[in-house]
């Protein structure tokens, strides 16, 4: 039985991190690590025997996620699970916050997930099998204050990932969602105001 290839966006830090970590320790896993930048990817070193490959990914680049998916499939001839976790977070009054960064975030959590899963689908498509892990959070359950924007990309992704699930259910293709509640990671995208702004 060939190894599966799991594609993980995000894989610097937080939950992208710790499942990247996971999986290179693992016999039977070929692993596409993502990052903007690759060097944040240095902690996979050690446990690379050529199962390992890091790419360079900013989601909200079409450029790159088919440059990444072409990897992939040269790499190691397939894609059979796709794990959308790159993604941000915002606090903010709905009436305060700046439009520039939530716009980001929006294009990072939301159009990120489905720019990537659309590029990816077809090779599953044709394998006849596949699955996509969707990140979504607690935040796409339930609303709480100074987080309108932020849950407002996460009731996307779980809308989203639930009419794809039954779209592609015929091909052989699951699509999970993941709904985390408070974990210490970096999430919010205070860092990415002065971007925005610039």
């Amino acid at each position: 039985m060939s190894n599966k290839t799991w594609l993980i966006t995000g894989t610097s830090t937080g939950f992208g991190k710790s499942l990247a970590l996971f999986l290179a320790k693992k016999d039977d896993v070929n692993l596409v690590a993502t990052a903007r930048n690759t060097s944040k990817l240095d902690y996979l070193d050690e446990f690379n025997h050529g199962q390992i490959l890091k790419s360079t990914l900013d989601v909200t680049n079409q450029q790159e996620i088919d440059s990444v998916v072409k990897q992939a499939q040269d790499t190691f001839g397939s894609i059979d699970i796709l794990i959308n976790n790159a993604g941000l977070g915002y606090f903010g009054t709905f009436e305060e916050s700046n439009r520039a960064a939530v716009k980001y975030m929006f294009d990072v959590n939301v159009w990120g997930l489905v720019d990537m899963t659309r590029s990816v689908l077809p090779v599953m498509r044709q394998q006849k099998a596949g699955i996509i892990i969707n990140f979504s959070s607690i935040g796409g359950l339930a609303s709480f204050p100074t987080l309108s924007f932020y849950h407002g990309t996460k009731y996307a992704v779980e809308d989203i990932s639930e009419s794809l699930a039954q779209e592609v259910a015929g091909s052989n293709i699951k699509v999970m969602l993941i709904e985390p509640s408070g974990f210490r990671t970096d999430w919010q995208v205070v860092h990415q105001i002065k971007h925005c702004q610039k």
